[in-house]
């Protein structure tokens, strides 16, 4: 048995392959063998950590179960391509963890082939790409807001399109919100909500800031995030939570939105409608968009700055008006 190389040759397993398995399974990757069909035949430890699922489970295309419903017909075909080319195949899609949630994999396939040349078994390996994924789409997305501003559209429309961005970039029925702090520097004001019920929004524009309001008004108090995995039972949300669980609001993780002066503006949050606590990869999207958030406001107010400048500007009179009127 013979594995293609990147130079067109080809390396030989071991005779006995329990070497090479026992190798695979202290990989962080997933790997698994296939049969010249592509049914599987074999998983490392890290596959069955990460699905939860049995290796009958996996026979035949049995595994694109577990692919999200909406990859899952492209990528059987992918494979289905595969082994009637015996071209190798890759492709990124997401897979169901055992928990019910879904991460994306780069998946990497390359055909066994023995001395005369036939494939034999096809081995496959799936890299967790979820946070490269965020990174290089959230970089998209504030991009894109960004030309938003250099167009002058209206604030409240970048900050939506900033939270839709968000929302589809996570794909896990998470709904964003972006507040913006008062003049006053005591409420939290409207900023974006798009996919919050529109009563909520109104029930918690003007929130007071304060050591037990909530996450989002507690998080711009202490200035630092504040999560709460279950609504119904932190003491946070004691004051609060009549106004979200009627909508099936259950989480809230709250990030302050900290201008460049050290000033906060604001607070970005996201929502889950199950008791929920963030991943790691979450707390880092959580911070990253807020910075993209801060990068925004700023922007407006300094225009709205410059703006209210150039009005005094042209409302004072001139020298030689004001020597007109006084007569000196």
């Amino acid at each position: 048995m013979a594995f293609p190389t990147e130079r067109g040759g080809t390396w030989a397993l071991p005779e006995r392959e329990e070497p090479f398995r026992a190798l695979a399974d202290h990989m962080a990757q997933l790997v698994w063998m296939t049969d010249a069909e592509g049914s599987i035949h074999w998983c490392n430890l890290r596959w069955y950590e990460y699905t939860g699922a049995s290796l009958r489970g996996m026979q035949r295309f049995g595994w694109t179960q577990l692919c999200h419903p909406e990859h899952a017909e492209r990528v059987a075909a992918t494979i289905q391509r595969a082994v009637e080319t015996g071209e190798p195949w890759e492709d990124v899609f997401p897979l169901r963890g055992k928990d019910g949630r879904y991460r994306w994999f780069l998946a990497q396939v390359l055909p066994l082939r023995d001395e005369r040349d036939r494939i034999v078994q096809w081995l496959g390996t799936g890299t967790d790409v979820t946070e490269r994924r965020w990174t290089d789409l959230l970089h998209e997305a504030e991009r894109q807001v960004l030309e938003m501003v250099t167009r002058g559209e209206p604030r409240a429309l970048v900050l939506e399109a900033l939270t839709e961005m968000i929302e589809e970039l996570t794909d896990e029925g998470l709904a964003a919100s972006i507040l913006l702090l008062d003049e006053d520097g005591l409420h939290l004001r409207h900023g974006a909500a798009p996919h919050l019920p529109a009563v909520y929004n109104q029930a918690i524009d003007g929130l007071s800031i304060g050591a037990s309001a909530g996450s989002c008004g507690t998080a711009a108090y202490r200035r630092e995030m504040v999560v709460v995995s279950d609504i119904a039972s932190d003491p946070l949300w004691e004051g609060y939570r009549q106004l979200a669980l009627p909508h099936g609001l259950r989480a809230c993780w709250s990030m302050p939105i900290v201008g460049g002066d050290g000033r906060v503006l604001g607070t970005f949050a996201m929502y889950h409608h199950e008791p929920s606590t963030p991943r790691p990869e979450h707390l880092r999207l959580v911070e990253l968009v807020s910075r993209t958030a801060a990068i925004i406001l700023e922007r407006y107010r300094t225009e709205a700055f410059r703006s209210r400048l150039a009005r005094s500007s042209t409302s004072r009179p001139t020298p030689s008006l004001v020597r007109a009127r006084t007569g000196r």
